[in-house]
């Protein structure tokens, strides 16, 4: 309870203005918990409820959720699936844990278009971060216009790190950071919230965390301790980056509340009896 409740602090504490941007360093996890169970070392899913508390109390209409965690934030998925009032992209390894994440899952209903799962193959690195970034993330922001970012803040992407076979570098994160932190500037005014989600290895949490707090406040890195992946990727992500940008076409256009409510052409007859 404490974790979710620092996560919707930290929210608040960026719309009322009090700070610039935030980063809430609690844990459990939140991003695999469901709205109805636990799942996945997570108890609540703290950055969906934060994201709930700035669309009901602080009157948002769009959210913007990144997660960038190794591990597919099946929980955020499942609960904003159907709504356009947040836009979930998530980058993680597959095939993993939980098995979930494809790239076909888009949303449904009224938020078909809004849902977007980057499946990054194994060792993707830093490039891989930071094309997926420019080459997906922030056209979908244009599209969007996002109130607030909110950031499932997972470091277990890290090279080092035992629970996932990707290759971000502490300086990655970094570079991640400061890249989302731009588009939190051109879009909405700054506010940014990040809400800690995985990261195992000490080592690599902790030069990782220094280099996103770092990132935050605008100063330079420190010298990274641990060094770039020495495996490269197996696979390029232009493939899939191709794929979801395909998919955009999906979300309805900026301030078109009738977009939902088009008649359907049924191309037959039903004859009944």
């Amino acid at each position: 309870r404490l974790s979710a409740s620092s996560a919707v602090c930290a929210a608040r504490a960026v719309l009322d203005g009090d700070v610039r941007n935030a980063f809430s360093l609690m844990r459990p996890v939140g991003h695999h918990a469901l709205p109805t169970r636990a799942m996945g070392y997570c108890i609540f899913n703290n950055v969906a409820i934060a994201a709930l508390y700035a669309l009901r109390e602080q009157q948002l209409a769009r959210i913007m959720i990144l997660d960038i965690d190794a591990h597919h934030g099946n929980g955020t998925e499942e609960i904003f699936y159907g709504s356009r009032d947040v836009l979930f992209v998530s980058l993680h390894q597959q095939p993993w844990f939980p098995g979930t994440g494809h790239w076909y899952r888009n949303g449904a209903e009224a938020g078909l278009g809004y849902n977007y799962n980057v499946e990054l193959p194994q060792w993707s690195d830093d490039r891989a971060y930071l094309t997926v970034l420019h080459e997906l993330v922030y056209p979908l922001a244009e599209g969007y216009r996002p109130e607030l970012i909110l950031v499932s803040a997972g470091f277990d992407a890290h090279w080092l790190d035992h629970s996932s076979v990707l290759g971000l570098s502490a300086q990655g994160y970094h570079n991640l950071l400061c890249g989302i932190q731009e588009l939190a500037d051109r879009h909405c005014q700054g506010r940014l919230v990040l809400v800690l989600e995985g990261g195992y290895n000490l080592r690599s949490l902790a030069a990782s965390a220094t280099g996103a707090l770092r990132a935050l406040r605008r100063v330079p890195p420190r010298r990274d301790p641990l060094g770039p992946c020495p495996e490269p990727p197996v696979a390029s992500v232009d493939g899939i980056v191709a794929q979801l940008r395909g998919c955009m076409g999906l979300m309805a256009p900026a301030g078109d509340d009738s977009y939902f409510d088009q008649e359907v052409q049924v191309p037959y007859t039903i004859k009944r009896e």
